[in-house]
Order: C-alpha cells, then sequence, then structure tokens
C-alpha cells in the first residue's frame, strides 16, 4: 500500500539526535506513512543507526548520497518519495507526537494543495523560547495577495519545515531546491505556493526547532546572501502573476521584508565564521550599498520604527565605514541579547516559557 504522507529528512553528521528526531515520527501507529533519510555523506555512526532503526520499523527507508549539502538530499527525497504528501524534517529537530493522529486524518479526509502550522523555537542554552504562528485560515486565490505579507512578517514561509505539502503540485511542476546555503528553504516555498489554488493555515503547533550552541548553515557567513536575498525579492514579487497585483499596503510590507534582509547582508560579512579581509569587507559593502534593487528599495522605503528608520537612513548614506560600524553593533548586540534582537526582529513571535511548551501541543 503506497503511504499517503512522505516525511524528507537530509542527515549528515547526525548521530547524536538522529534516534530523537526519529521517535518523534515513529511512535504513532499508522502505518500509512514513510520517513525518508538521505544520508548526505555522514561519517560518524549516523548511517549505522539509521539502519538500526530500519531494520526495526519497515516505514523507515534509507539512501545514502555523497556529500552534497541539505538541498540535493531533499530534492533525492522528493524523487524517492511514493506519499501523496510530503513533509521535511531537520535531523536535529522534532515533530510533537500528536502530529499524524491529527494531519493523517486530516488530509485523508481532504484535498489540500499546502498547509502551514505553528511551531517553537527552543533554545537548549537557556535563553527564551518563541511561538510562531497564524490563526487558522483558508486562502485561495482570491484573496491571497491580502494575507501573503503577513504570513511573511510572521517567519511562517522562510523554512521549508512545518508544512504539508501535495507531491502532485511539486512533481508535476518539478519544483527543486537550488543549491544554496541559505534562503533555498524560502525559495522553495514561494515557488510552491505559486502553483496552489489553496492554502491552509493552522495554529497548532506541531514543530520544535532547536537552536543549538553549535554553528548551523543560518548562523554561518555565506559569501551569495546578497544574490539570494535579491532572487527572493524578485520570486515575490513574480507571485502576482498568479494571485494578482498586490495592494500598495502590502508592496510596502515586502519591501521592509527585503530591506531588512539587506541589513542582513551587511551583518553577514562581520559573522565570526567570515575570513574576510577589511578591505574586502569594505569592497562588499560598497557593492550591496550601490545595488540598483536595493536603492530602488530604499527609495520606496517608509517609517518602519526607530530602529529599522535609523538603520536605513545609515544604509541610505552610503556612508561605507557608517555601514561597516552598523553591522557591527548589531552583530554584537544580537550575541549580547538573543531575546532582545528576537524581539525587534521578529515583533509577532510569541516569547513563552519552556515549562508551557504543552501548551501548544494538540489537544
Amino acid at each position: 500500500m503506497k503511504p499517503i504522507l512522505s516525511i524528507i529528512v537530509p542527515i549528515y553528521n547526525a548521530e547524536k539526535y538522529i534516534e530523537v528526531f526519529a521517535e518523534s515520527v515513529l511512535n504513532n501507529n499508522h502505518d500509512n506513512l514513510e520517513l525518508l533519510l538521505i544520508n548526505d555523506g555522514s561519517t560518524d555512526c549516523s548511517l549505522e543507526i539509521m539502519n538500526r532503526l530500519a531494520q526495526k520499523d519497515s516505514r523507515v527507508k534509507i539512501h545514502t548520497i555523497k556529500n552534497s549539502g541539505p538541498a540535493n538530499a531533499r530534492n533525492i527525497g522528493i524523487e524517492k518519495s511514493l506519499g501523496k504528501y510530503i513533509m521535511f524534517l531537520d535531523s536535529d529537530d522534532t515533530l510533537v507526537q500528536e502530529t499524524f493522529m491529527w494531519s493523517l486524518n486530516y488530509i485523508e479526509e481532504t484535498e489540500i494543495d499546502f498547509m502551514i502550522f505553528a511551531f517553537q523555537i527552543i533554545n537548549v542554552n537557556g535563553s527564551r523560547d518563541f511561538y510562531y504562528g497564524h490563526k487558522d485560515a483558508i486562502i485561495d486565490k482570491g484573496n491571497f495577495k491580502q494575507h501573503f505579507s503577513t504570513l511573511y512578517k510572521e517567519n511562517l514561509l522562510n523554512q521549508v519545515w512545518g508544512k504539508i505539502y501535495s507531491a502532485k503540485i511539486i512533481k508535476d511542476n518539478n519544483i527543486k531546491f537550488l543549491d544554496y546555503k541559505y534562503g533555498e528553504d524560502r525559495l522553495f516555498v514561494l515557488e510552491t505556493i505559486g502553483k496552489c489554488e489553496s492554502i491552509e493555515i493552522s495554529d497548532r503547533c506541531l514543530y520544535y526547532y532547536y537552536v543549538r550552541p553549535e554553528a548551523s548553515l543560518v548562523t554561518k557567513f555565506y559569501d551569495k546572501k546578497l544574490e539570494v536575498c535579491n532572487l527572493i525579492d524578485t520570486k515575490i514579487h513574480q507571485l502576482q502573476n498568479s494571485y494578482g497585483d498586490f495592494s500598495s499596503k502590502e508592496l510596502a510590507e515586502i519591501n521592509y521584508m527585503y530591506l531588512k534582509s539587506i541589513l542582513s547582508c551587511e551583518t553577514n560579512l562581520f559573522l565570526s565564521s567570515c575570513t574576510y579581509s577589511f578591505a574586502k569587507k569594505i569592497s562588499e559593502l560598497k557593492l550591496i550599498l550601490t545595488h540598483s534593487q536595493v536603492v530602488d528599495a530604499l527609495k520606496r522605503s517608509e517609517k518602519y520604527g526607530f530602529v529599522m528608520d535609523l538603520s536605513l537612513s545609515i544604509i541610505k548614506s552610503k556612508n561605507v565605514i557608517l555601514n561597516y560600524l552598523l553591522a557591527k553593533i548589531i552583530v554584537k548586540s544580537s550575541n549580547l541579547m538573543p531575546t532582545f534582537f528576537i524581539k525587534v526582529k521578529h515583533p509577532q513571535a510569541r516569547e513563552i516559557n519552556t515549562e508551557s511548551t504543552k501548551e501548544y501541543e494538540l489537544e
């Protein structure tokens, strides 16, 4: 019997976490799902642990590939998947145990193109946790453009996980993850959304994303970040081809999100993993400040609040030294005051106590 749901997990040297995330998937009685573990050339004991899981549970399927990054691993997972629907899971995260009790029953009864559910960020270092979600809603081609910027600002479109996808839409439209180390999730989500007739939002918190002390791809320097941010902004405006023109309010909010990403392109140069010389950082800042897409967006900027307005006034000045200092200050502040930084970056995020996690699980 074909599975209804395929859960795709790229794995690279994740021996510490495999059994934990696998337990969150396999601890249920549903036979109509498959757990696709894509071993991305792991050099630790990951494959051994995966094999052990596969021997115990026939729902576990393993595919080993040469190390090529999570984008390619997920593309292989899509090709190998048999389910009517697809979910993605990162190898060091977990799903709420009741996820399948709810989602499998729901998708068996409902023909959906795309579903987004809430998630919780859990800081293992003891910092405050945050809940990201949106009230229940059904979005179709007629009202999508009224919801897009809100979902984008609420940080619900940036990750490939925390969602259920129609496999038919992905495969019929040959939607793939592009080979980037930043933003490839968002590009995949945006490409998929552009092909959907209906999108459902659930405020159920089904996904736990763990922020760990070890460096991740999101906190590492990436030399193509400006290229990706510009591509994401272009892709967002192309959604108007499917759903109609955004209102001036929506366009203003989309422009705000783009300018936030440009600010992150500046701070990207001052992450500890960036090995650029002072001269190279100055050169890269000049490139950001004079890029035509950035200049056009700055012309359309509005009043966004004191912190953002101050940052944008410095960017608009095109003074490289001021922008150099701004980026360094932001990076330093985010390290010293991570909770404050998250509140500024994502004001819609709900700060919660770790002990209250169960409040957001299914009843």
